[in-house]
């Protein structure tokens, strides 16, 4: 188990049953649709921001995704500062393409942001 996306379509009215994403490899936010992927390639896909990672042995996170009661338990007991500091902090961008499948996982190597929570293009030029 972990955190999944779901799609809601909007001409139905209706949430579709199967998951667009399974399983993502941390806690994302922002979804964005794009015509292309990080390195320019067009490409229909969805980019992600993550801020938070599944950490191993024992992730907090993955452990209480599919139990909604021990989430509202946590968070009425523990201050919620301190959950947000027991969350392994880690910026990337994961992208999928239009069927969910992971195409992509850029991660920051430490030097920029603790976290992220979204993700615009740009031109691929560095700046000076």
């Amino acid at each position: 188990s972990g955190v999944s996306i779901l799609r809601y379509d909007l001409a139905s009215n209706q949430m579709e049953e199967t998951p667009f994403v399974q399983v993502m490899p941390g806690t994302g936010d922002n979804i964005k649709a794009m015509d292309q992927l990080p390195n320019g390639t067009k490409m229909k896909c969805y980019w992600m921001g993550l801020g938070g990672k599944y950490a191993r042995p024992f992730s907090l996170l993955k452990f209480i995704a599919d139990k909604p009661w021990l989430t509202s338990l946590i968070l009425a007991a523990v201050p919620y500062r301190m959950v947000i500091e027991l969350i392994p902090k880690w910026t990337a961008l994961a992208v999928y393409d239009e069927r969910g499948r992971l195409v992509e996982t850029l991660i920051d190597d430490g030097s920029g942001s603790s976290s992220s929570s979204e993700a615009t293009g740009g031109d691929g030029k560095k700046k000076k």
